[in-house]
């Protein structure tokens, strides 16, 4: 029994291990495939960050959305993300990988620094691509005035901040932004919350006006309860009198019948006695 649970744990710590290095092996096809494939793969992975932060496509972003220019130019950001008070911030992932595999596999240090070099040039050219393209006015005020532009795979984007210290410096006066997996997903993170703040906001007035009709609709109810109440009273202080004038007093009307029964009406049916016993001591 214990063999067969061993041979069972290592048929699934075998499955594991294949589907790890099946990943492994998609991921370096990505980053080895032509810029089509990189450019699909990256823009996968941005899709599944903004999926797993909380936002919802066609309501908190969207995709491959096309415009026109004023020149007749079509652009078509890879994301728009939306953002409360009717904004929005573009968000593109054009970044080519393939110096950045050359440095992974490479063993010789000039070959690895050859290909760094490679690999901050390719993000320094999508860097002023992306600025030439002027995605931050394709909504007008909407846009944001600027255009985050994420490198999808995070060693990729911490090497390129590593092997040239000014380019972070560079863009803080540009209109676009630069960040990795990792620091995009913390962005995410606070525009959902902005956008959770936003929709309790928004059903704040929804819930003050169905609470102004369910206080005024309990006020009807209570009214009604407290009309019935005055109404039943008056019933029971009706029926208290009928009974008095039934069972109290000399010459109570229980009495009366009972004196008219011993003196030899016929009757067919008999009064409650406790209600007789109560009238006779009523006439003592």
């Amino acid at each position: 029994e214990q063999s067969a649970r061993l041979i069972e744990q290592v048929r699934q710590l075998q499955e594991l291990s294949n589907k790890v290095s099946d990943e492994a092996n998609n991921l370096a096809h990505a980053i080895k495939g032509g810029a089509k494939k990189q450019g699909d793969w990256g823009e996968l992975i941005i899709e599944r960050l903004l999926e797993a932060s909380g936002l919802e496509r066609g309501i908190n972003f969207d995709t491959q959305v096309t415009f026109r220019s004023d020149d007749g130019t079509i652009m078509r950001p890879d994301f728009i993300i939306n953002l409360p008070g009717n904004k929005a911030v573009i968000c593109d992932s054009k970044v080519s990988l393939t110096a950045f595999e050359k440095f992974c596999s490479l063993e010789d240090d000039d070959g690895r620094k050859t290909a760094l070099t490679d690999h901050v040039s390719s993000v320094r050219k999508h860097l002023e691509s992306l600025r030439s393209k002027d995605y931050s006015s394709i909504l007008g005020n909407r846009t944001l005035d600027f255009v985050i532009m994420c490198v999808p795979l995070e060693p990729a984007y911490q090497a390129a901040l590593q092997a040239d210290e000014k380019l972070i410096y560079d863009l803080a006066g540009s209109t676009v932004v630069i960040t990795g997996p990792a620091t995009f997903m913390i962005t995410l993170k606070m525009i959902a919350q902005i956008w959770r703040r936003e929709n309790e906001n928004r059903n704040a007035e929804i819930i003050a006006d169905k609470a102004g009709k369910l206080y005024d609709q309990v006020k009807s109810i209570a009214d009604a309860m407290l009309d019935a109440q005055k109404k039943l009273i008056g019933v029971s202080n009706c029926f208290s009198v009928a009974m008095n004038r039934l069972t109290e007093g000399r010459g109570n009307l229980i009495g009366r019948v009972e004196d008219l029964k011993r003196l030899g009406a016929k009757v067919n049916r008999q009064i409650a006695p406790e209600l007789i016993e109560k009238a006779v001591l009523s006439q003592d």
